[in-house]
């Protein structure tokens, strides 16, 4: 039996769990107001708690800040690792992804400068005029 409800858009409601002798689910039945209110809220407790633990799993996992691209590839394998085996949401998961992309962007840059400055020097010591012997 389908619920006899309308949802906040006006389509019929499309809920067949739970519906009663009346013939409304439970966020629609007037008689089952505070039952819905106790479902909604150990929801969101569930969810904080989720929450909680997987900042506790999170935190103490991780590996060390990257110093390096190689230790950004490291946790590049961590984060997929995480995300996997559903230790890690797949928000989280994205969010960090772009943040190792642009650190990624960020050391290579700094790579380049500091192989640029080197070649700078090298070419200023060539063009130092020789004495000759």
């Amino acid at each position: 039996m389908q619920c006899k409800g309308i949802t906040r858009t006006g389509a019929p409601c499309r809920c067949t769990l739970n519906v009663s002798a009346e013939g409304y689910c439970l966020n629609h039945d007037p008689a089952r107001k505070a039952q819905a209110y106790e479902v909604r809220a150990a929801g969101s407790r569930a969810r904080g708690e989720a929450k909680q633990r997987l900042k506790e799993t999170l935190a103490g996992s991780a590996p060390p800040e990257p110093k390096s691209l190689e230790d950004l590839a490291k946790l590049a394998g961590w984060v997929a690792r995480q995300t996997f085996t559903m230790q890690m949401d797949a928000r989280t998961s994205e969010a960090t992804t772009k943040a190792l992309r642009n650190a990624q962007l960020i050391y290579e840059k700094r790579d380049l400068e500091q192989r640029l400055k080197a070649a700078l020097k090298e070419l200023a010591e060539l063009r130092k005029p020789r004495r000759v012997a």
